[in-house]
């Protein structure tokens, strides 16, 4: 006999269970998309945690290099500045004795250029007919342009004869030719002067004429002017050098001083950073796989929500109580 009363009973017990089922699968299904979301944040934090200490790895190799870099120069430096100053009373003893040699030999070029000019004759020089022989307006307008740099006009022989030659009897003109100071005039300027002792007219002159003999102690006092402007040059320089020496050396040893004050600071720096880096690598160990195990599980999330997902949608379907049907 059929019992409507226990098939009720079963028929509630059945949607029931089929309820508590359908709840607990929602249930997984939350889980998991939680799940999901959670391994998902926690991902993304490890990957920015990660970057934090590839950063700080990249900072602390670059700025070793710098700072490395940084070291070596002022290394280089103090250590040149330094040998300067040490050194510096041997460089400005040796320059001094190379001084003391080139201005003897100075000496000896001026004797050499007195001794044509001490020949001049005033008296013979102002019968030369200078204005009617253009070899002798070249000679003289050269050395008055010259020597006479200071002058306001142009050369003028009639009153080069009066002034200088006559009533002056050379002894101004001698003496600028002999302590001319050769330096400060530019190279182009010297050879002007040299290159007459090669120009024919003025060589001929001095040979061929007998009263080229003024001109020809000209020309051998040329053969002088290139040396001695030469040697004044290098006595110039050398005296340049011993009071640079002498100025530099001090200024030069401080410098050396805080080149290496410089160096241990920077090796401060370097050794600071160092230890830095090594904390980095260090804290970063424990998360070398962290980012592909965390990566993983959100895969796997994944996958166990799609299937739950595809059993609830495909394979589970709740049954809804209809009401009214043959066991009401």
């Amino acid at each position: 006999m059929f019992e409507k009363g226990r098939v009720q009973s079963n028929e509630e017990k059945f949607f029931a269970l089929h309820g508590d089922v359908n709840n607990r699968l929602q249930g997984a299904s939350s889980s998991y998309s939680n799940g999901d979301k959670f391994y998902g944040e926690y991902s993304a934090f490890i990957q920015k945690l990660t970057n934090t200490f590839e950063g700080l790895q990249a900072y602390c190799s670059e700025n070793l290099t710098n700072y490395a870099r940084s070291q070596e120069e002022a290394k280089a430096k103090a250590t040149k500045d330094g040998d300067f100053a040490k050194n510096a009373e041997e460089f400005i003893r040796s320059k001094t004795e190379d001084l003391i040699k080139k201005n003897k030999y100075l000496d000896e070029l001026k004797a050499k250029l007195k001794e044509p000019l001490a020949n001049l004759d005033a008296k013979k020089i102002a019968k030369l007919k200078v204005k009617e022989t253009p070899a002798l307006t070249t000679i003289f307008t050269a050395f008055f342009n010259f020597y006479y740099k200071d002058a306001k006009e142009a050369f003028d022989w009639a009153k080069f004869k009066k002034e200088v030659v006559e009533k002056d009897q050379l002894d101004d003109f001698q003496a600028r030719l002999v302590n001319a100071d050769y330096p400060s005039y530019t190279p182009e300027e010297i050879n002007s002067l040299v290159v007459l002792k090669d120009d024919p007219a003025i060589k001929d002159f001095s040979t061929g004429k007998k009263e080229g003999a003024p001109i020809m102690d000209l020309l051998i006092f040329l053969d002088y002017v290139g040396e001695t402007a030469k040697v004044q040059g290098e006595i110039n320089r050398l005296q340049d050098e011993i009071h640079r020496i002498k100025e530099d050396a001090p200024k030069r040893s401080e410098a050396a001083k805080t080149e290496a004050n410089w160096c241990e600071v920077l090796q401060e720096n370097i050794t600071h950073l160092d230890n830095l880096n090594n904390r980095v690598v260090e804290s970063a160990k424990p998360f070398g796989n962290e980012v592909e195990r965390t990566n993983e599980m959100v895969r796997l999330f994944e996958s166990h929500k799609g299937a739950l997902r595809n059993f609830i949608n495909n394979e589970y379907t709740p049954i809804q109580k209809v009401p009214g049907n043959v066991y009401n």
